[in-house]
């Protein structure tokens, strides 16, 4: 990241303004828990056992030495993909011609 470009995901100090991301204050194995899932034959969750997520974590800023708490919000989405936006692939045989 080049000085002062900006981004998406920072996370600011609400007292002096100093900036973090994301990796600085959250551990990402505690986002999801170690789930244990169990799956019918069609993909259809029929159980699961899996830790709480860690969703706000408080930290005391580097700069200012005061504590804040900053807190993730998630947002999941699936769509269907075209079958023609599939990358294109060349092969090439075993001695690198292109068939």
């Amino acid at each position: 990241m080049k000085p002062n470009e900006t981004t998406k995901n920072l996370i600011k100090c609400p007292h002096c303004g100093a900036e973090y991301l994301p990796e600085e204050i959250f551990v990402a194995s505690e986002l999801f828990g170690h789930p244990k899932v169990m799956k019918d034959k069609n993909g259809i969750i029929e159980y699961t056992d899996r830790d709480d997520s860690i969703v706000s974590e408080e930290y005391i800023c580097d700069y200012c030495s005061k504590k804040f708490v900053s807190t993730i919000e998630f947002s999941f989405s699936s769509k269907l993909v075209d079958e023609c936006e599939d990358d294109y692939e060349i092969k090439f045989d075993d001695v690198g011609i292109w068939r």
